[in-house]
C-alpha cells in the first residue's frame, strides 16, 4: 500500500494536484487527484493498494515537485523534509521539478533553498536522473552548466507539453550509478 501525506507548514492555504503516481506496480488512480490543505494542517491521499505482495522498500522511487506562484521559505522546508524522508528509505530516487507555474521566490526561500541544494551536495548518487519541466529559457543553461559538475547525474529539461517524458525519464532509473 502507497500512503501519501502532505503537510502545509506555509501561512497560505495550498492546492495540490497530484499529477502522476507511477511505480514498478503501474500506474494508480489517485484520489482526490487535487487537495486544498489549510496553513498548518497536513492532507492525505486516498492509500493506493497494489495486490502484488511486492513492498515500497521493493520498488524505485520518483518524487515529482511542481513549483506554483510565488515559493516561500516554508516551500522549502517542506521540500527538504519530503527530500530527505524518501532518501531514509531508498537508495536512489528519480527526480521531477516541473517549474510550469513557478513564478517567484522570496529572498528567505533562495536562502533557504542554497542551504537545501548545497546540503544534498554529498547525496547526488542518490538521484541518477533529473527532469527539469519548464518553458523558461534559463532552466536549459542552468542544466547545461550542471551537467560536466554533477556526472554522476543525468538531467534533462523539458517544455511544458512533455511532461509524461519528463516523468518516464526520470522514473527509468539505471541499473547502477553514472559514473
Amino acid at each position: 500500500t502507497l500512503r501519501v501525506q502532505i503537510e502545509n507548514r506555509g501561512t497560505e492555504p495550498v492546492e495540490i494536484e497530484v499529477t502522476d503516481v507511477n511505480s514498478e506496480l503501474g500506474n494508480f488512480a489517485v484520489r482526490p487527484s487535487k487537495l486544498t490543505i489549510a496553513p498548518g494542517e497536513k492532507g492525505m491521499l486516498d492509500p493506493m493498494v497494489s495486490q502484488l505482495g511486492v513492498t515500497s522498500d521493493e520498488i524505485p522511487v520518483k518524487i515529482a515537485v511542481r513549483l506554483a506562484g510565488t515559493l516561500e521559505k516554508s516551500d522549502i522546508d517542506t521540500l527538504s523534509k519530503a527530500f530527505a524522508d524518501k532518501l531514509a528509505a531508498h537508495d536512489r530516487i528519480g527526480v521531477v521539478i516541473d517549474m510550469t507555474q513557478w513564478s517567484d521566490m522570496t529572498a528567505d526561500a533562495i536562502a533557504a533553498d542554497m542551504k537545501f541544494e548545497l546540503g544534498l551536495l554529498g547525496k547526488m548518487g542518490s538521484f541518477p536522473r533529473m527532469a527539469m519541466v519548464s518553458d523558461k529559457q534559463f532552466v536549459p543553461a542552468l542544466v547545461k552548466f550542471l551537467d560536466p559538475i554533477f556526472p554522476a547525474n543525468e538531467m534533462k529539461t523539458f517544455g511544458s507539453q512533455e511532461f509524461d517524458q519528463a516523468i518516464a525519464f526520470a522514473a527509468d532509473l539505471p541499473d547502477e550509478t553514472l559514473t
